[in-house]
C-alpha cells in the first residue's frame, strides 16, 4: 500500500466517524429569543416563532413564555428553556391527526367536539364560511361576544339576520385541535347546531367520500 493510500483511506474513516456521530447527535432545542406567551426556538438549526399552545412539524410544543424562560413539552415531557442554554431531546415527528366521520340518517355530517374547551355537537358544512352558533350556544359555552366580537350581517337561508364576528381561541373534534379559528354568533334562535364551516376546514385537508368525510391535520 503505497502513503499516498494509506492516507485516502484514513481521511476516509475520519469523515464516516464524523458522519456518524453527527447523524446519532440528539436533536438540540434553543432558546432565541422571548416575549409574553411567545417564543422563538432554534430546533435542529430551524427557527420557529411559537405562541403557548403552538408546536412545530417536529412535534416541540410551547407550553409558556415569559421575559426570563419558555417551557416546552417534547414527547409528554416539561422542558425549561433559558436564553443561552440548550437542551437535547429524543423526539419522533407525529404523523397527520385524522378524523371519519360517518354521514347519519339525515344525511349530515355530525361530529361532537368543543369549543374553547366547551363541549358542544357540529354538522359539518362546507357551504358556511366560518363555524357558526347561535346565541344561546356562544352563551352556555362562555363567548363574550358582545363584548369582544364585531357586528355584523350575514346571509342566511333566511336572509340577512344579525351577528358578531368573533375568534374563537380553540375549536376541537377528535384529535385534531386548531387555534384562533373564525366564528359567527348569530343573534336570535341561530342554528340548531354549530356549523363547523370553511374557517375551520380550510385549515384542514378533507375529502367527502360518499357516506364517509375524511379530515386530516398535518403538522
Amino acid at each position: 500500500m503505497t502513503r499516498r493510500t494509506a492516507i485516502l483511506i484514513a481521511m476516509t474513516l475520519a469523515w464516516l466517524l464524523a458522519t456518524t456521530a453527527v447523524a446519532g447527535d440528539p436533536p438540540v432545542i434553543r432558546v432565541l429569543a422571548l416575549f409574553p406567551g411567545k417564543a422563538m426556538l432554534s430546533i435542529d438549526g430551524a427557527n420557529h416563532l411559537l405562541e403557548a399552545g403552538e408546536r412545530t412539524p417536529q412535534g416541540v410544543e410551547l407550553v409558556s413564555a415569559n421575559a426570563r424562560e419558555a417551557q416546552v413539552r417534547v414527547q409528554g415531557e416539561v422542558l425549561t428553556l433559558r436564553p443561552g442554554g440548550a437542551v437535547s431531546a429524543t423526539y419522533v415527528t407525529p404523523k397527520a391527526r385524522e378524523l371519519r366521520v360517518v354521514r347519519n340518517n339525515h344525511g349530515a355530517y355530525a361530529v361532537s367536539g368543543r369549543i374553547n374547551g366547551g363541549a358542544v355537537e357540529f354538522l359539518i358544512d362546507t357551504g358556511a364560511s366560518s363555524v357558526a352558533m347561535s346565541e344561546a350556544e356562544a352563551r352556555k359555552i362562555g363567548i363574550p361576544f358582545e363584548l369582544t366580537g364585531q357586528r355584523i350581517g350575514v346571509a342566511t337561508a333566511n336572509g340577512l339576520v344579525e351577528a358578531y364576528r368573533v375568534v374563537l381561541e380553540t375549536v376541537e373534534i377528535g384529535d385534531i385541535r386548531l387555534r384562533n379559528v373564525e366564528g359567527n354568533v348569530v343573534l336570535g334562535s341561530g342554528p340548531d347546531r354549530v356549523l363547523l364551516g370553511m374557517s375551520f376546514l380550510n385549515r384542514l385537508e378533507f375529502e367527502n367520500r360518499g357516506n364517509l368525510m375524511l379530515l386530516r391535520q398535518k403538522f
